[in-house]
């Protein structure tokens, strides 16, 4: 039995894989390897805003849904990820 393995992905002022500012994993569970964190979950690591949140320039984080992604990769596994759009950077604020 495998246990569920964990990852967080955001915008920091450094990450687990970048030395500077930017979206970077800033904590993965220890059995996630670097090589399947980046060819994996990394590109999935996104937030598409829904268009009609868009054209209004809606800035309440109550408004934006939370996307759900699903996908079997090749090596049996399944990953499970959710991206919810934080308020910080709707406001261009960071992280400390």
């Amino acid at each position: 039995m495998k246990l569920i393995q964990q990852q967080y992905y955001t915008r920091s002022k450094k990450g687990v894989y970048l030395n500077g500012e930017g979206y970077d994993t800033i904590a993965v569970s220890k059995n996630l390897t670097q090589n399947f964190v980046k060819e994996y979950i990394h590109p999935i690591c996104f937030y598409e805003i829904p268009n009609e949140l868009e054209l209004k320039k809606e800035d309440d984080k109550d408004n934006f849904p939370k996307i759900l992604t699903c996908i079997n990769i090749p090596l049996g596994e399944m990953i499970i990820g959710q991206s919810i759009y934080p308020t910080c950077q709707l406001k261009s604020d960071r992280n400390a």
